[in-house]
């Protein structure tokens, strides 16, 4: 949801005032990359035939590089933060024919999710999830 706020900082703070000393705060977001700008927003929202969200759910804008989510952490008194990627670990053929499927109607969102088998990795450059702990 961090991509969805106008103000990420004031956002990340509160999240740090609410959390218990040592608590973890559970993110995941998307990066601000072309990558992103090319498969969240052109593919998944602004090309028709591609399109599985509507147009202007996400504002690449708004999205959030690790770096600045970072700064945020550390800025609210969060400490010790780890990221990890999120990427395509299924059938890239089970894949394609899941979004067939789903946008000729004969398929759900929740076999899409289920086919993608998205997976923690190094590579952070279009979706990121992580954590970090709050102010001892």
């Amino acid at each position: 949801m961090l991509e969805h706020v106008d103000d990420v900082g004031r956002v990340v703070t509160e999240i740090a005032r609410v959390l218990r000393p040592g608590g973890l705060f559970f993110f995941d977001t998307i990066n601000r990359t072309w990558q992103s700008k090319l498969l969240a927003i052109k593919l998944a929202q602004d090309w028709w035939p591609t399109r599985l969200v509507p147009r202007n759910v996400h504002i690449w804008e708004k999205f959030i590089r690790p770096q600045e989510l970072a700064r945020h952490l550390h800025a609210s008194g969060m400490s010790g933060e780890q990221f990890a990627g999120l990427s395509l670990a299924g059938n890239p053929a089970a894949v394609l024919a899941a979004f067939l499927r789903l946008k000729l109607a004969r398929g759900s969102f929740g076999e899409l999710g289920t086919t993608l088998k998205l997976a923690a990795s190094r590579d952070l450059s279009l979706s990121y999830m992580g954590f970090a702990l709050a102010a001892t």
